[in-house]
């Protein structure tokens, strides 16, 4: 099988690209089996392969140099420090306003608001608890959904 490498990530401010190519990576790491602390050097070692542009010049300075600030880099510093040297707040705000502005389509109907919900959900950087997701899909449907719901 020839299976799909991630892509790079070049240090975008977006939330998005950063969670879909994080998503890929550790798909990628999960596939050959190069998953947990025993492993965690090697992860370190590959991720720099799927780096570009400011990401790969920052992994450079900060993660492959010799006389390095940090002694030891583990796969999970490795991702926060890419996280907060290249997502920035105001990033980080607009995706919990995407999230509270998330609304039903009767066109695409209850499931895919769900999905976009849960989505958008995963992308805020407190997601919120279950409780709160759940009354913000209910409180988010047609009343006539969730009568017909509520009544069976």
């Amino acid at each position: 099988m020839n299976l799909p490498k991630p892509g790079k990530y070049g240090g975008q401010d977006d939330m998005e690209k950063f969670d879909d190519w994080l998503t890929q990576l550790l798909k990628y790491f999960r596939t050959f089996k190069i998953t947990g602390y025993g492993h965690d050097g090697d992860r370190v070692l590959y991720t720099g392969l799927y780096l570009e542009g400011m990401a790969a010049e920052w992994y450079d300075q900060e993660v492959d140099v010799p006389e390095r600030h940090t002694g030891y880099w583990s796969f999970e510093d490795l991702i926060c420090g890419l996280f907060k040297r290249f997502i920035h707040e105001a990033t980080a705000q607009q995706a919990a306003i995407n999230y509270d502005c998330t609304c039903y389509s009767p066109e695409k109907g209850a499931l895919a608001f769900y999905n976009d919900l849960k989505r958008r959900a995963h992308r805020v950087v407190e997601p919120p608890d279950e409780y709160s997701f759940r009354r913000k899909f209910i409180g988010g449907l047609p009343l006539s959904i969730v009568k017909m719901v509520l009544e069976v």
